[in-house]
């Protein structure tokens, strides 16, 4: 099962972890909210809305308070981050749906977004997942931010100066994927305009209407080098 490399982890809590307990934490650590069907879906490859292991650890977590919760479109959904507020739940769950595709695409060990404000990058990914020779830095920029232009060029920014420090902290070659709340045209041109050969653009509508399975070989990617519609394999 991919997940952050031991030295990538967060520090496991004081309290005694079941080892299933530990599981599920590294994985609620990926996620920046997560529902209990996104539990499953992990763990089984299934989206079952019933499942005995995750309704029973998740509780659990909950209880010895290194996981929180907030009750959202009447389910209850999940998070490590006391920052997080329940403005940041739609975003969040956006992310873990992206996230868990590219789980189900192959292989890679995914790196959370605790693990860069540790290490101090200006640019903070929703999520990474590094392979064995490139990895693919997740952003997430929804309808509201994509409009706003100058926000938008201060992200490509703030990772094209810190293509150095990823590419040396992970010894590959890193590449910059944003899923952006706009209609397709809008991204052709965006990308087109502001990108370079490290970032690859991709409207929300068309990222989630390929199969779950095929995230990384369907040719839906605008290389930010030249405007060319790949596939993400091509590179990682």
């Amino acid at each position: 099962m991919p997940v952050p490399p031991r030295n990538l982890r967060r520090k496991m809590p004081k309290k005694r972890l079941t080892v299933l307990q530990a599981k599920y934490l590294e994985v609620a650590d990926l996620f920046l909210w997560g529902r209990q069907i996104d539990f499953t879906a992990w763990f089984t490859g299934l989206w079952s809305p019933r499942n005995k292991r995750t309704e029973t650890i998740l509780p659990q977590l909950e209880r010895m308070n290194v996981i929180h919760s907030k009750w959202y479109s009447g389910q209850k959904v999940y998070t490590t981050s006391k920052r997080e507020s329940e403005t940041h739940i739609p975003h969040g769950l956006v992310c873990t749906k992206a996230l868990l595709r590219f789980k189900f695409s192959g292989g890679g060990e995914f790196i959370p977004e605790g693990f860069f404000r540790e290490k101090r990058f200006k640019a903070i990914p929703e999520w990474a997942v590094k392979y064995e020779k490139n990895m693919i830095l997740f952003e997430y920029s929804t309808a509201d931010n994509f409009r706003r232009k100058r926000m938008m060029k201060d992200k490509i920014k703030s990772y094209e100066q810190e293509l150095d420090k990823f590419a040396q902290t992970f010894q590959v070659k890193p590449y910059v994927l944003f899923l952006l709340g706009a209609p397709r045209h809008r991204v052709e041109n965006f990308g087109y305009v502001f990108g370079d050969e490290n970032f690859f653009f991709v409207d929300q509508h068309t990222f989630f209407s390929v199969p779950v399975t095929e995230q990384l070989t369907r040719e839906i990617y605008i290389w930010g080098r030249d405007g060319e519609v790949i596939p993400l394999k091509r590179n990682g």
